[in-house]
């Protein structure tokens, strides 16, 4: 498991191995963004891998599926370029959605009160 048991990643895989935590999760993530309602399926978590704890870096493009090249081949990212806490693949998307709202963005930064959003915070 992860090496580490604080921060945005060890919260993040506590949720997704719990199959309890891991459906308020996914509704949690369904209820705050529009997009997702409408056309997701299912919410698969990818990362943090729940076996090891760990993130996806220069993987993450093969992994999620994506068509080559990747960031790094094609020269937009560096070699281990962003590391992902958490990667999920929507399946029922009838093509990529990057959600932009103001839900969305609490989740991935300062929520309203300006404390950092987590997964515990939330549910």
């Amino acid at each position: 498991m992860a090496e580490h048991q604080y921060g945005s990643r060890y919260d993040l895989l506590q949720c997704i191995v719990d199959p309890t935590s891991k459906q308020r999760l996914n509704l949690a993530l369904l209820d705050e963004n529009v997009e997702l309602r409408e056309f997701a399926a299912e919410i698969e978590w990818l990362a943090p891998d729940p076996r090891t704890g760990k993130e996806l870096k220069d993987a993450a493009w093969e992994t999620i599926g994506l068509r080559p090249p990747s960031p790094q081949a094609a020269g937009w990212w560096p070699a281990s370029g962003p590391t992902w806490d958490g990667v999920a693949r929507v399946r029922g998307l009838p093509r990529p959605t990057w959600a932009r709202s103001p839900a969305t963005t609490r989740q991935l930064g300062a929520t309203a009160d300006g404390a950092r959003w987590s997964p515990r915070r939330r549910l």
